[in-house]
């Protein structure tokens, strides 16, 4: 595996939720409800969590579409009006 640098910003195909991942143990997921965002954090302790965060990084099966920082602010933003 090359070398990563994070923050990852990512979407789940669909765009459901879109993620930062801090760190290959931490994430920050932004679920779309509606025209708002609900924010929920994850810091992996089990193996499950450490597995779907490593999957997100390696974008397993291209479910996770890395996007940038400016469309991923914008997507914030735009859950703010």
């Amino acid at each position: 595996m090359s070398e990563l640098t994070f923050p990852i910003y990512c979407e789940i195909n669909g765009g459901a939720s879109i993620f930062i991942i801090h760190s290959p143990s931490e994430l920050t997921e932004f679920q779309r409800i509606g025209s708002r965002f609900m924010e929920h954090k994850l810091v992996a302790k089990i193996l499950p969590e450490r597995n779907l965060l490593n999957d997100m990084i390696e974008n397993l099966e291209n479910r996770w579409p890395r996007i940038s920082e400016t469309d991923f602010k914008q997507q914030l933003e735009e859950a703010k009006q």
